[in-house]
């Protein structure tokens, strides 16, 4: 113990500690209060019914989420599984929900870590991990369980594969298949990263190897198409591929410049979310400047010419694939762009501070304290959400022989199945007419 100590205190264990003290606000702020403040709306209990489907009724998807209402387009069946998981240690309860939000947030805070770790070091992923750990827009998207809670960090993992092929490390490519093909299963935005990753293909090393890993991604890619591609067989009336290109027909209306200056604001919303206040929105368009003059003096020329290429291709692929796009657009169709904002502001955060002029340290930590403050007290001000006496009402309401009539994705009839189908409440006092 005093040898350990001992470490600490020259500094040997320090990263740990604080990387553990930060991991622990960030369970904190995603799990505090859980019972009292979760929601659950039409998607969560969408999830709930297919969990239920799978394990009370045994029947296994082969298609996952409709990519948009009535597109016929929908992304794989992982998802569904994932969510089943945490309602078979639930017995069906939908409190499995916030759970899966939960769980899904620390896998995001680890790969974040981990990844900007590798790219720019353990200091700057120490306050990238603290950025996403106490910045309430990032706990408040952490605490609603939807599968686009998986995009920024299947992007940050596509874009860390990219970059280390990039670099020169081939065997990257089995990742970027592998997480390519997992992407698929959470969300139609999927479609942009087999285009980014054509954008970094002619800078990937020119050598055998490189030819020989790209071969094996070919059916690393291809099992995560197996679902749709035996849902497509058996019902042989409908068609991904085909849906697909008749949406795109539809709501395909050219490009127009007009339309790509109005998109602007969201193209680059994740490096005005970061900063957080509103009359430092114009420093969101010199952000990527900034930052990649910053790492052009720091860096080697091979790692700055790779990250700016890349970050531009994550701004601008999305950017111009919904300018050609005239259906509605939703903010978070841009979050594959979160964590790499969040690399950058950590990296711009200790260059500035590394200049050691005290009121350039000063004004750091001043930013960052005060939008902690911030985030904190509009954290504590969450409202209650449905599941506080919620079961209690629900099973006296059966016992009383009351009904709860079919809503579709309707919490309380989501309960009131589960209670008296699954786990067989019956009523105790005869229901009067």
């Amino acid at each position: 113990m005093k040898h350990f100590i001992g470490k600490i205190m020259r500094g040997t264990h320090r990263t740990t500690l604080i990387f553990i003290g930060i991991g622990i606000l960030h369970i904190f702020f995603r799990f505090y209060n859980l019972e009292l403040w979760a929601k659950v709306g039409w998607d969560q209990m969408d999830h709930a019914w297919a969990a239920t489907r799978i394990l009370y009724e045994h029947s296994y998807p082969l298609q996952g989420i409709m990519a948009k209402y009535n597109s016929g387009i929908t992304v794989g069946p992982l998802y569904y599984y994932f969510v089943a998981l945490f309602y078979y240690f639930t017995r069906f309860d939908p409190i499995a929900s916030p759970i899966v939000a939960g769980v899904t947030s620390i896998l995001s805070f680890l790969t974040l870590y981990c990844v900007v770790r590798s790219i720019h070091g353990v200091r700057v992923a120490l306050i990238a991990s603290f950025i996403y750990a106490v910045f309430s827009p990032y706990i408040a998207a952490d605490r609603m369980q939807l599968p686009t809670n998986f995009i920024p960090m299947v992007s940050f993992l596509i874009f860390y594969a990219l970059y280390r092929v990039m670099l020169g490390t081939p065997r990257y490519i089995l990742l970027l298949a592998a997480i390519s093909g997992l992407s698929l299963h959470f969300h139609f935005t999927s479609v942009f990263y087999p285009i980014m990753a054509m954008f970094a293909l002619p800078f990937f090393p020119r050598k055998r190897e490189t030819l020989g890993y790209l071969l094996v991604s070919v059916p690393i890619f291809g099992i995560f198409l197996l679902p749709q591609a035996i849902y497509d067989l058996q019902v042989k009336t409908h068609s991904t591929i085909g849906a697909t290109l008749s949406y795109l027909q539809t709501y395909y209306h050219g490009f127009h410049l007009r339309r790509m200056l109005q998109l602007l604001h969201d193209a680059v919303i994740e490096f005005e979310i970061v900063l957080g206040y509103r009359w430092l929105r114009p420093v969101a368009l010199v952000f990527l400047p900034l930052y990649s003059v910053i790492v052009s003096r720091q860096e080697k020329r091979s790692h700055w010419f790779t990250l700016t290429y890349l970050i531009v291709v994550w701004i601008i692929v999305p950017w111009v694939s919904f300018t050609l796009y005239s259906g509605e657009i939703t903010s978070y169709y841009f979050s594959s762009l979160r964590f790499i904002a969040i690399m950058m502001a950590a990296y711009l955060t200790l260059w500035f501070w590394d200049r050691r002029l005290r009121i350039l340290q000063l004004a750091v930590v001043i930013f960052w304290a005060v939008q902690s403050v911030l985030s904190v007290q509009q954290f504590f001000q969450t409202s209650s959400g449905l599941f506080p006496g919620l079961r209690a009402s629900m099973i006296q309401l059966i016992q009383d022989g009351k009904t709860v009539p079919f809503k579709e994705n309707d919490v309380y009839y989501y309960l009131y199945y589960i209670d008296t189908t699954v786990k067989g409440i019956k009523p105790i006092v005869e229901h009067s007419p």
